[in-house]
């Protein structure tokens, strides 16, 4: 279980499958979407090497407040703060900075309920704290429902505005490129798919 008392994925799945399993990445708590395990300590040492040199390619969907570029590569120096949970935009000279690096394409953009959302497909190029939140937080593009990063608050709510959509890695034995797609399901994904909204701009569906 995890600190707010509820099973977490890992043990869920060691459950299943009646063994221990390595977790080679983290989603923060609101994020649903693919997450990757390993069976053997070997398997999980070789992958988190893949991670370490940036060969694994992560691409998330997030829904931004507000009009975001057509596409764009953000660059930013991030420093977390360990008692708040929080992270923030720095200069890179600043005690702890981190460089983070991502990558995004505007794909589709709707009115909903006056507000303009926009979809946008996001490769990271690191994996930082909080890191697709701050950065897009940090140019007034919050993300849907994240409170935390200055979203704005409506009565009724749901949902959360960033989901793992793909990974991709090369499998540790049998050398095989592998993909692992999900597709995100609920509010605010929805309204990119229900005619609630103005389209604006790119009408593709999520991929």
């Amino acid at each position: 279980m995890d600190k707010t008392g509820d099973l977490d994925c890992q043990s869920q799945l060691e459950a299943q499958l009646g063994q221990p399993v390595y977790l080679l990445h983290r989603l923060d708590r609101p994020v649903g979407g693919v997450v990757v395990f390993a069976k053997t300590a070997q398997a999980a040492a070789a992958l988190n090497q893949q991670m370490q040199q940036r060969l694994v390619e992560k691409t998330y969907l997030a829904v931004a407040e507000g009009n975001t570029a057509p596409q764009q590569t953000l660059v930013d120096y991030l420093r977390k703060d360990g008692r708040s949970n929080l992270s923030q935009v720095v200069s890179k000279e600043a005690k702890g900075a981190k460089e983070a690096r991502l990558s995004y394409e505007t794909k589709q953009q709707v009115t909903w309920e006056g507000h303009l959302l926009s979809l946008v497909e996001v490769r990271l190029q690191t994996g930082r704290h909080h890191q697709i939140r701050v950065q897009f937080a940090s140019r007034n593009w919050p993300l849907y429902g994240d409170g935390k990063y200055g979203a704005a608050r409506r009565r009724g709510q749901k949902g959360f505005g960033l989901f793992s959509h793909e990974i991709s890695f090369t499998h540790p034995q049998t050398g095989q490129w592998m993909t692992f797609t999900a597709k995100p399901q609920g509010e605010p994904f929805t309204f990119f798919l229900q005619g609630g909204g103005k389209t604006i701009g790119k009408t593709e569906e999520m991929s």
